[in-house]
């Protein structure tokens, strides 16, 4: 064998081994939303790819500045932008459903959340609003992390809600989780999320053709 093919042979394993560490280094998303008092929420999120990192950053709250833009549709219009919003908001939901109850254990197989942490403080104007709010705060947070150990590994929630009753009406939040999987895991479940959401809208619209059709031959 003369020694370009081993050169080219040992070039190649080289690659194929570089591809399968690529492939199985982890991918990590730190997502991170913080409610200062009297201020905006700010949500924050840096993917990190075996390349580099991405970097996402996100306000909440109203913008008094802005000036609300002049309706010019008719009333006709309205009505028919409406439904189709309505169809349109269905479809998702139904869609979402579908690709949800297809796609919960192979998730949960393969995505990991992991140092989810909540922080509330609050108070409302009197002690009793305080203390309901609070056992409706605790029911809420939990019953989401319920929800998520149903289709993704959730391990150690650290939460912690802090009713205060002395301050006037305030809240303030913040919160963290981490969530990792393999590269090769991340291609297989945006893939399997793809094709499943795109077989439930297609569904969804053979059955509405189905059922127009019905209608057309029974009339």
């Amino acid at each position: 064998m003369s020694i370009f093919w081993i050169i080219l042979l040992i070039l190649l394993a080289v690659f194929a081994l570089f591809v399968v560490m690529f492939l199985f280094m982890d991918v990590v998303v730190d997502v991170k939303l913080k409610k200062p008092k009297g201020d905006k929420a700010t949500l924050d999120a840096t993917l990190t790819l075996p390349g580099g990192k991405i970097l996402y950053e996100k306000h909440y709250g109203k913008d008094n500045s802005s000036k609300s833009e002049e309706n010019t549709q008719t009333p006709a219009d309205h009505d028919e932008s409406f439904k189709q919003q309505a169809k349109d908001f269905r479809d998702s939901l139904l869609a979402i459903k579908y690709t949800y109850s297809h796609m919960k254990h192979y998730l949960k197989k393969n995505v990991l959340m992991e140092k989810l942490r909540v922080n509330v403080a609050f108070a409302t104007d009197d002690a009793f609003t305080t203390a309901m709010t609070s056992g409706a705060v605790w029911t809420g947070i939990f019953g989401v992390i319920a929800f998520l150990t149903t289709f993704i590994t959730v391990t150690e929630p650290d939460i912690v809600v802090k009713p205060d009753f002395d301050e006037e009406q305030y809240i303030e939040a913040d919160g963290e989780c981490i969530i990792k999987l393999s590269v090769i895991n991340l291609i297989r479940v945006v893939l399997a999320l793809s094709g499943n959401y795109d077989k439930a809208k297609n569904k969804i619209n053979n059955n509405e053709k189905a059922a127009i059709n019905y209608g057309n031959k029974s009339n």
